[in-house]
């Protein structure tokens, strides 16, 4: 599904995407949306290797823009335990987009 959405999106001029909340900000000013879409996708593959439940996640509601409560619903878990796993993906997402600037910036 997440690479039917990325190939659509590339498709278009100009996609919109639901907001990660100050996800922008830690990337290069120069990035468009699509790249963010990229960089997003390129995390949630390493991240679907440890926890695939986070990135099922991440795709509904960064992708599909599910709400939290749509999104408790398809995973058939209660509302705070997925917004929980939400606060615990995003804390995973920054993480490593800034790990990857810092590798990127000293080469």
């Amino acid at each position: 599904m997440r690479r039917y959405l990325i190939d659509h999106a590339r498709g278009r001029p100009r996609g919109e995407f639901l907001p990660l909340e100050g996800f922008e900000q830690i990337l290069p000013a120069e990035r468009s949306g699509i790249e963010l879409a990229l960089t997003v996708d390129r995390l949630l593959e390493e991240l679907a290797k440890t926890q695939p439940e986070w990135s099922m996640l991440v795709e509904m509601k960064y992708f599909l823009g599910l709400t939290d409560e749509e999104t408790a619903e398809a995973m058939n878990v209660k509302l705070r335990t997925m917004q929980r796993m939400w606060r615990d993906a995003r804390k995973w997402l920054f993480a490593h987009v800034e790990s990857a600037g810092a590798a990127s910036a000293g080469r």
